[in-house]
């Protein structure tokens, strides 16, 4: 696909090019971050130890809103506060402040103003987040979830980070999710799939030593559980509704088309979403983006695209069969919106502009002249060991290996 400059990872630590180099048909548009970096995934059991990075970090925030480019900052390891500070409680990874949930939800308010920097958040591949400048203040928080989906909201009116982890590491592994908006005041957001009840740590992060101050971090659960069952007080709409904006519904990525070969990438590329649930759900209004904020890099549902029970639904931008690679496409979709063959995200939001399901993927996804599909619609489609490259050409494939609008073969 089409980048303007290298990309290297989801977390989108962007190579210092020439932004107006020539793309050529292997690449893709730039896709470094503009905007919130939301992301949906799952993670591993309880958090514990502490580990603690040193040194001065030098890091690019990606393209701001125009593409333009940032120079690269290095930030020190000094941090100003107020004489007689006292640090918050939660300021040390290791002991983090205990939230509980009353009823679906916990707010709590803080401030970052007095912490240390006891973490930095190195992380490569975390939900197109960004690495830590090495002295932001930073507080944590642990909280036990019950299977289902939860939405974790920072709100401040400086420039903060929010992370979700497994251990006070600063592995990429340790990073389950997480979000930053590079304007200060803007909402950060993580959409939060949990299958089996364990902890999770919350960071709340000071992005760099000038940047820090008052917030308000809320978790609230939202409703479905990841294999489309209903949890909490969630309601699933029961019905297509063909003139109105569309019905919402536990939708899931389930299968994606990035490179193929028997075609070329600008006329073979799709992917597929599955509705486990017992009613329809149409797609109508529904709005697919990739980087949050491009408006060149999302598009919207002008029509009806009613996904079965149990059925599937395969959009991609070219509906001719004799020339896609004899695809069935249930929706076609503008050009501008592009699969990396790289690292990418495919997002997805109901009519009302909530979000119904994301993946974010990074170069080992891809397989040239293969779809990679997740192993069954029940899995946590952001956790890379539940995909797997299809090896078995679909029925009047021009060569490729898929398994488009039917259930996935390979495992």
């Amino acid at each position: 696909m089409r980048h303007a400059a290298l990309f290297f990872t989801v977390l989108a630590l962007a190579a210092c090019g020439d932004s107006g180099s020539t793309p050529d048909s292997n690449t893709k548009r730039d896709t470094g971050i503009d905007g919130a970096r939301d992301a949906t995934l799952d993670g591993p059991g309880s958090p514990d130890g502490a580990a603690d990075a040193a040194g001065d970090a030098t890091v690019d925030r990606g393209p701001l809103p125009d593409q333009a480019r940032r120079d690269l900052l290095v930030f020190s390891d000094s941090v100003t506060k107020p004489d007689g500070c006292a640090p918050p409680a939660g300021d040390v990874c290791s002991s983090p402040s205990t939230l509980t949930l009353t009823g679906s939800s916990v707010t709590v308010n803080g401030s970052t103003t007095c912490a240390a920097d006891h973490l930095d958040f190195p992380f490569n591949g975390c939900g197109g987040v960004l690495v830590d400048g090495s002295s932001g203040n930073d507080v944590f928080y642990d909280i036990s979830l019950s299977p289902g989906t939860y939405e974790i909201k920072l709100s401040a009116s400086w420039d903060p980070a929010l992370y979700v982890i497994s251990s006070c590491s600063t592995s990429a592994s340790a990073c389950i999710a997480a979000s930053d908006d590079i304007t200060p005041g803007n909402l950060e957001r993580v959409t939060l799939k949990v299958t089996s009840t364990q902890s999770y740590r919350i960071g709340v992060d000071s992005w760099d030593p000038t940047e820090f101050g008052s917030y308000t971090l809320t978790i609230t659960k939202t409703g479905t559980t990841v294999d489309g069952g209903p949890s909490g007080d969630s309601t699933v709409d029961a019905g297509p509704s063909p003139d109105g904006p569309g019905t919402s519904g536990p939708l899931v990525i389930t299968e994606i088309m990035a490179n193929p070969s028997a075609v070329t990438d600008g006329v073979g590329e799709w992917f597929e979403v599955h509705n486990p649930t017992a009613s329809p759900v149409n797609m109508r209004n529904y709005t697919i983006q990739d980087q949050p904020g491009s408006a060149q890099n999302k598009f919207t549902i002008t029509s009806d695209v009613i996904v079965a029970p149990g059925g599937y639904a395969v959009l991609g931008f070219n509906g001719n069969k004799a020339t896609n690679g004899n695809v069935d496409i249930a929706y076609v979709y503008p050009s501008s919106f592009q699969l990396a063959n790289g690292s990418d995200e495919i997002i997805m939001l109901d009519g009302s502009n909530v979000e119904v399901d994301r993946v974010y993927y990074s170069g080992t996804f891809v397989v040239s002249g293969s779809s990679t599909a997740l192993k069954s619609p029940g899995l946590d489609n952001n956790v890379l060991s539940n995909w797997c490259a299809e090896t078995t050409p679909w029925t009047g494939s021009a060569g490729d290996n898929g398994s488009p609008g039917k259930a996935t073969v390979c495992q």
